[in-house]
């Protein structure tokens, strides 16, 4: 997540290099004002869900960067590039992980100033990312509905390749890494739906 610094006199991000020192030049033992600013997080499924719509209740809590807390009234994350990213954004900031029903996400993260020729997480072009990790489930009642070319067509359709069709059994199945390689499944839904007699009918395959 990116830190701005907007100086107290400017309305626009500006040089934190005046403004802090580096943690290799600070005499402290840890990390104090002076070379690091504190950002706190504490999420409660339970609690903000009563603030929401009705409509959103039985969806996951996406929290963001929206939800961190500093102790530096001039240091705060930079939730969007612009205002375009801003208005185009389904979130608030950028997310960080989706929590659902009892759960609690609460942690305090120190962002310090550093250079990449120290270590690699403060090069700029360092990437975190996370991804959903799917699960992959057959309705065996309905697969028994469809003919072989049906199944063939659902394994054809998918362009990651989760399935595969055994033409002696005619047993649809995950292929042995399906859950690292299905990164996108509308292909598939869609296909499904095609194929159903009734539209509220179960799916052959939830992913």
């Amino acid at each position: 997540i990116p830190i701005r610094y907007q100086p107290p006199d400017s309305n626009r991000g500006g040089d934190c290099h005046k403004a802090f020192l580096s943690h290799m030049e600070c005499v402290c033992h840890e990390r104090c004002p002076r070379c690091s600013v504190e950002f706190e997080l504490n999420i409660n499924f339970d609690k903000e869900n009563l603030l929401r719509p009705e409509s959103e209740r039985m969806l996951p809590f996406t929290v963001t960067s929206k939800n961190l807390k500093s102790n530096d009234d001039r240091v705060a994350p930079a939730h969007f590039l612009n205002e375009e990213e801003q208005d185009e954004a389904h979130d608030e900031g950028i997310s960080i992980v989706k929590i659902g029903p009892g759960q609690t996400l609460k942690l305090t993260a120190v962002a310090r100033m550093g250079i990449s020729k120290e270590h690699a997480k403060w090069c700029c072009v360092a990437v975190c990312t996370y991804r959903f990790w799917p699960e992959i489930s057959f309705n065996e009642e309905q697969l028994a509905l469809l003919t072989m070319d049906q199944k063939q067509e659902l394994v054809d359709v998918c362009p990651d390749r989760i399935l595969e069709l055994d033409e002696i059994t005619g047993k649809l199945s995950a292929v042995e890494n399906a859950e690292e390689l299905a990164t996108f499944t509308n292909d598939l839904k869609n296909a499904q739906h095609a194929m159903k007699s009734r539209p509220e009918d179960d799916d052959f395959i939830k992913v």
